[in-house]
């Protein structure tokens, strides 16, 4: 988590100064490298939380998610309004600070005889997906939840595009509405999830996230005017409830 943090930090830095396009891009390429954070935060509260405890805990840093996604584009289309490099100066000092708490503050989480020996076959992306032969479901759950991610953040950079063009607001309405889709976002994570899965189920809950969020994938491409656009909001964010399965009950 340090490294992620201070590389973050460094990286936004980087970006905030680019002189060129080429610069800018390079700087995408090592906030890339250096974006493990979330992950690596949800390791750490396995660690220190007690099983009863971790599904409160997991739901606890997806709400601390999505309130960054809605505080972090109204804050930065603000700053971006203003001048387009204070966005990046505005992300870096906050991943710094969070870099400075975790050296001054955090302690580790394992102590140093539970910590596992350190394998250079398993310190790469190849290598962890040994992880997936230790139970047979996690195979399965892995695919899902790579083709959901795949579906996801490879429609963003259209999807920027387009959202830029149907706000015509500037950056300060791109912000705002980004962070009106991460106020959804956050009260189905908040509120939806747990009695949806209650209810129905892990897995027909799930299934109906899917289902929610590919419909909705399809609203916004087949959109002919910003309206139905923004209107596809409330459906569409109900493919968030996708994490479910993860969330629910604790982790054994």
């Amino acid at each position: 988590m340090l490294l992620s943090n201070l590389g973050l930090g460094l990286d936004y830095i980087l970006m905030a100064l680019a002189p060129n396009l080429a610069w800018l891009f390079a700087g995408r390429v090592i906030s890339g490298i250096a974006s493990s954070s979330f992950s690596t935060a949800g390791a750490y509260i396995a660690d220190v939380t007690p099983p009863e405890k971790r599904a409160a805990a997991f739901r606890l840093i997806g709400a601390a998610f999505w309130l960054g996604f809605v505080l972090g584009p109204a804050v930065g289309g603000l700053l971006g309004a203003m001048d387009p490099r204070w966005p990046f100066w505005g992300a870096a000092a906050p991943s710094l600070v969070n870099a400075c708490y975790g050296f001054f503050v955090l302690p580790e989480s394992l102590a140093r005889e539970k910590r596992a020996k350190f394998f250079w076959r398993r310190a790469n992306s190849v290598g962890s997906l040994r992880l997936l032969r230790s139970h047979h479901e996690l195979f399965g759950l892995a695919t899902v939840s790579f083709l959901g991610y795949l579906a996801h953040v490879g429609c963003q950079a259209p999807a920027c595009c387009i959202w830029a063009i149907a706000t015509a607001g500037g950056p300060s309405a791109v912000g705002l509405t980004l962070a009106a889709v991460g106020f959804c976002a956050m009260i189905v994570q908040g509120t939806l999830v747990k009695p949806i899965a209650a209810r129905f189920g892990e897995r027909r809950a799930l299934l109906a996230g899917l289902l929610c969020g590919a419909t909705g994938f399809a609203i916004y491409g087949l959109a002919p005017i910003g309206t139905i656009y923004y209107g596809n909001f409330s459906y569409g964010i109900l493919g968030t409830s996708r994490s479910i399965g993860g969330r629910s009950r604790p982790a054994e």
